[in-house]
């Protein structure tokens, strides 16, 4: 059929390049899938929906030659990094490198590129296909030559561990007390991603960026939920911003193993598992800047009573300290909670909402510590 790749899957081979023509409008799964032979694919404007498993499966290490010629086995992580030195000689893997998609692409199925080691970026400047909508679930996983993606302003939804592992990682061990942690530290690989245009994104699936090499992150507007794992094992990720103001959940593991953390902006709106910050979290700075995307004021009418959208600390117990001030009321107490002359304040712990009570004219403000 001119217009169907699926029909039959391509057999290994030793092809380099793939272009599928205007005319075809499907291709079936797997169809490319386990070629490493392969260095290039052209996917022209027939084509909208990326079928499941496309190209999985095809990038592979390559071999190592010692000094005089001789094989000296396949190429990994370990033997890339000199630990006297502390450096990391990145592999040159071998596969699929070089990926152009039609801007009238609307989905990419589910582990479409997974373990497409070599595959770099597609067009130069690393942008999604205008149209799309939807990234499945590991459909990137593992493109460990990723360095820069920009998401488009179409984009709804990222899948689960769509990005994860696009990175040449090793792992790492430190011993804290009676404890010993195991954490990945990312050398080289998926470095920048930009939701700048992704207005329209609202999900974006556990462990989507897990173990990738990023240092800075801004979660657009309409993401409601930092889902689990999101982040965990971003060695080098320094700033995450998330910019809903009125978000709904932050997962669990969120930022786990995120050494080199040192601020994040999240909503107190949202209910935070008490394992966003896990393990080694801000262990290089042993400090974490924490922000809500905003300040927000709540009027309250006298004779009735407001309660604040402050869920963030309902996991954490009684951890988490709150100290309110009221100036406007003459009351100098450093914690109002516990010294509230006139009972316009009422909350026990940080796992209880904060309500303010009308009963007389003024101002208030609220801060968090723990």
């Amino acid at each position: 059929d001119q217009n169907s790749a699926g029909a039959m899957k391509v057999a290994n081979g030793g092809f380099r390049a793939v272009i599928i023509p205007d005319s075809v409008t499907k291709v079936g799964d797997s169809a490319f899938e386990n070629n490493p032979y392969m260095t290039s694919m052209t996917i022209g404007s027939g084509l909208k929906e990326i079928p499941n498993k496309m190209c999985y499966g095809c990038g592979a290490f390559p071999p190592d030659f010692n000094e005089d010629g001789t094989l000296k086995g396949i190429a990994s992580v370990d033997s890339h990094y000199d630990k006297d030195t502390d450096t990391y000689t990145p592999i040159e893997f071998v596969g699929l490198k070089q990926l152009e998609l039609s801007d009238n692409v609307e989905s990419i199925g589910t582990s479409a590129f997974e373990n497409c080691y070599a595959l770099q970026s597609w067009y130069d400047t690393g942008d999604m296909p205008g149209n799309l909508t939807t990234i499945g679930n590991n459909a990137f996983k593992s493109c460990k030559s990723l360095s820069k993606i920009t998401f488009n302003s179409n984009l709804k939804s990222i899948g689960n561990s769509a990005f994860a592992e696009s990175s040449q990682f090793k792992n790492f061990s430190v011993k804290i007390g009676n404890s010993t942690i195991t954490y990945q530290r990312e050398f080289t690989g998926l470095s920048k991603i930009d939701f700048v245009f992704a207005k329209n994104l609202s999900s974006i699936g556990s462990n989507a960026f897990e173990k990738t090499n990023i240092e800075t992150v801004k979660i657009p507007e309409n993401v409601k939920e930092l889902s689990s794992n999101i982040f965990n094992g971003c060695y080098s990720l320094k700033e995450a911003h998330m910019e809903a103001k009125d978000g709904t959940k932050v997962g669990a593991n969120a930022f786990r193993n995120c050494y080199s953390l040192t601020t994040v902006t999240l909503p107190f709106s949202a209910e935070w598992d008490k394992t966003l910050f896990a393990d080694l979290a801000g262990y290089e700075s042993q400090n974490i800047h924490l922000a809500s995307p905003s300040a927000s004021d709540a009027k309250v009418i006298i004779g009735q009573s407001t309660t604040l959208p402050i869920n963030c600390f309902k996991n954490f117990g009684n951890n988490v300290k709150l100290t309110v001030s009221d100036a406007s009321q003459g009351e100098d107490a450093p914690n109002l909670i516990e010294n509230d002359v006139n009972n316009f304040i009422k909350a026990e712990n940080a796992s209880n909402l904060i309500t303010l009570k009308g009963k007389s004219k003024g101002k208030t403000q609220i801060r968090v510590s723990g």
